[in-house]
Parts: C-alpha cells; structure tokens; sequence
C-alpha cells in the first residue's frame, strides 16, 4: 500500500514534479520513496533508508532541480525516532546528517528562505533547525508544554513562521501555537529566541 505525504513542483528547463511516497511491506516495515515526473510519466527514484523499520518522508523543499530537499523521521523499532533528512543532487538521493535534537524528535516541514541558500525545517518537541548552506543547526524555540510544529514558511531572510500547537494541561485541549524569530534578529544567527502566539 502506497501512502503520497507531500508534493512539490520545481520549474526549470525540464519540469521536475517530485512526490514522496511510504510504502508499507509485507514484513510490516515501512519505507520512504520519492517518485519524480517530468511532465509525461511517473517513475520511482530510490531514495536511501537509515532504518530497516520505519522511514517517512512528510515534506519537500527545493532551491533548483538538482538541489531538492525531503524531511521526516526514521524509527529502529524498539528505539525512539529521529529526524531524517535527504537531498537530491539532480542524479541521486542521499541522506544528510542532522543534530537529534533530543530523543523522538522528527521534521514535519521544511522551507526555503527566498534570496538565500539556507531553509528551515520544523518538527516535534518544538524542534527547529537551520540549514546555512553548509550543515544544520538546532535553533532555540519557544518554551511550552510538549509542542509540535508542523507547517514553516519564510518570507524573507528575517521573516519566517512556524505553526503548530502545545499541550495546556490535563482535561484541556491542545492550543494553537504561531512562533516567529524574536525582532531584529537575524536568521542566521548562533540561535534565537522565538516568539510564541498562542489562540
């Protein structure tokens, strides 16, 4: 059984179409594929696993067509999960190495910064993490109970938003969660502090 977690179209000379796919196996593991068109037809790429468990693949990011980014999660079953975080280079998939940022954390979005070659990508525990051309880096977030961040966008080099929500307490519904980096900081700094908008 197939399963499509996220889609991107990248223009260019040719039209590159790339959807990410889980596939659930007979052994009862759970692997992630990225299938890619060019305007005519669908075809498989193979695309690395760090588990022989659980891999998934939820979002895509792209600055070019040989410079394509996918993010989620890798489980060892019993162990905890981590980020996974792969990269196409116009011919191959690979696996890029990326901090945990503590045990179970995972990537649920990631996004490119217009006019720059870095991106964010957001996950669990409030997990964020900064692509500055080279390598990531985990940058501090807001402090509240068990947050999840699942959608990111940047508009600019200090402009950036990351949606999700947190836990409030026992017998209270979870909140909706808005961060934004802290004013007049830069995006490429050591960390940052972000702004937390709770509804």
């Amino acid at each position: 059984m197939m399963k499509t977690t996220g889609r991107l179209r990248v223009f260019g000379a040719p039209l590159l179409l790339f959807v990410v796919l889980l596939v659930f196996t007979s052994a009862g593991t759970v692997q992630a594929f990225a299938t890619a068109s060019q305007g005519k037809s669908w075809r498989v790429v193979s695309s690395p696993n760090t588990s022989a468990t659980v891999n998934v693949l939820y979002s895509l990011a792209a600055f070019s067509t040989n410079d394509v980014w996918a993010v989620g999660e890798y489980q060892y079953d019993p162990s905890p999960t981590g980020p996974l975080v792969e990269h196409w280079n116009g011919t191959v998939w690979s696996i890029v190495a990326t901090p945990s940022g503590g045990a179970g954390n995972v990537f649920y979005a990631v996004a490119t910064i217009p006019g720059t070659h870095e991106m964010w990508a957001v996950g669990t525990g409030g997990l964020a993490e900064l692509w500055n051309g080279t390598k990531w880096k985990i940058v501090s977030t807001a402090s509240v109970n068990s947050p999840v961040l699942y959608g990111v966008v940047a508009l600019s080099a200090t402009d950036a938003w990351a949606v999700g929500n947190y836990y409030q307490g026992s017998q209270m519904p979870n909140a909706a969660l808005i961060e934004q980096p802290s004013s007049g900081m830069a995006h490429s700094g050591a960390s940052f502090q972000a702004r937390i908008r709770p509804r």
